[in-house]
């Protein structure tokens, strides 16, 4: 008798304790089904309008900002930060709510991509001071100061940006950091990329002028020379 009673104990905590792991298994996952829809709905798109006016929507067509502008860049689709031409001389940062972002800063605007048309850095902004460029990121933290003549997102290196000082390149990461010296008269991506890295991997092909003509290198992706400029 005692060991029926026992028994039945024994299954009856198997039991709930089978219940309990499936509630929590279950709540993980809406909890992270939640956390998809939300990122998923925080997904904005440029809408243009038959009188040419622009405005953004989300991926459910519902409006963020309203058709008044003649051109919104919309720097990373996932960020809540809009670049709209109120005319050809005048544009507004603004959120979704209509917040001016940046004020402190002058002349914020996106990184175009190097040789690409309509094609925009996703991690930060540039922003211009005494004609020098510098780079915050979406939050309005400075990544570098405002010290050089030009900055560009680099073609086909997401976050790898091309700076310009004295007539010289070289490139940063999106957290500031030199990781080629800005030593070169020409830098390009190699366009290396695999399908579980993408260009992650790729490094980069960079020249020097020497009085024997033009001399080409190769440094790794991490920012490593593994041909001195010598070809």
């Amino acid at each position: 008798m005692k060991d029926n009673i026992f028994i039945k104990i024994f299954f009856l905590v198997i039991i709930l304790v089978l219940v309990i792991f499936g509630v929590l298994f279950v709540k993980e996952k809406m909890n992270i089904y939640e956390e998809i829809k939300k990122d998923y709905e925080r997904i904005f798109f440029v809408e243009y309008s038959e009188d040419g006016t622009v405005g953004v929507i989300d991926n459910r067509g519902k409006e963020i900002i309203k058709n008044v502008y003649s051109e919104i860049y919309i720097p990373n689709p996932e960020k809540d930060v809009f670049i709209c031409e109120i005319d050809e001389d005048n544009y507004e940062i603004i959120n979704q709510k209509g917040d001016k972002l940046f004020e402190n800063y002058n002349n914020v605007s996106v990184l175009n991509i190097a040789g690409e048309n309509n094609e925009f850095e996703k991690e930060v902004l540039k922003f211009e001071e005494n004609g020098k460029y510098g780079v915050i990121n979406f939050d309005g933290e400075i990544i570098a100061k405002p010290e050089y003549d030009s900055i560009e997102s680099l073609k086909s290196k997401p976050g790898k940006l091309l700076v310009k000082k004295e007539n010289k390149y070289g490139i940063m990461d999106e957290y500031g950091k030199i990781i080629v010296p800005i030593e070169y008269v020409e830098i390009y991506g190699d366009n290396f990329s695999t399908e579980d890295d993408g260009y992650t991997k790729s490094g980069y092909i960079v020249k020097k002028h020497s009085t024997g003509g033009d001399f080409y290198g190769y440094i790794a992706s991490n920012g490593k020379t593994i041909l001195k400029e010598e070809y």
